[in-house]
């Protein structure tokens, strides 16, 4: 079996230092013995709300970025055809709808994708409108909590977050 392992990254690690190689099946086991500098470079954006949940540009961030030389994984090819088919015939990108027809939640997708984004990528490639995802957000503050750089789509500046964490104490018992 595979176990998870904690994969350093180097500090001044860039993404267009990262060189291409191919991947069959980006729905991949990263095995322990690659540096995280290795890894592929994860795309992130709005999906939610969004017609055929924004595949095409993901799809199109993709291609470009592969056509510059980088190892990219997108989260619109970590799906069986089945549900890729879904996905873009969906007029509106409703969760709800798509969990109808593939029997897959929200949680089934968000819980993947930040596995992926914790252990098996080098950087984040911010779409635009990344601000007003909360999966991309997520995705994002996972990643700065494991020490994984972000960049902005299409440039690849490097982007600096900050997350302040809030607290509600809420009195009573269960």
């Amino acid at each position: 079996g595979t176990q998870a392992v904690r994969i350093e990254r180097a500090a001044d690690t860039d993404p267009r230092d990262v060189q291409p190689r191919e991947v069959e099946d980006h729905r991949h086991v990263v095995p322990h013995s690659v540096r995280r500098e290795e890894l592929p470079l994860y795309v992130a954006g709005p999906m939610t709300g969004i017609k055929a949940f924004n595949y095409p540009a993901f799809d199109s961030a993709a291609a470009d970025l592969r056509s510059r030389g980088l190892l990219v994984v997108s989260p619109s090819e970590m799906d069986e055809p089945e549900v890729i088919a879904a996905v873009h015939a969906s007029p509106d990108g409703d969760p709800r709808a798509l969990e109808r027809i593939t029997g897959l939640s929200y949680t089934h997708y968000l819980t993947r994708n930040v596995k992926v984004v914790a252990e098996q990528v080098s950087g984040l490639v911010l779409l635009p409108g990344w601000q007003k995802s909360k999966g991309t957000r997520t995705e994002l503050f996972i990643a700065s909590l494991v020490g994984i750089p972000s960049y902005l789509y299409p440039g690849l500046e490097r982007v600096e977050v900050e997350f302040e964490l809030r607290h509600t104490r809420i009195e009573g018992s269960l």
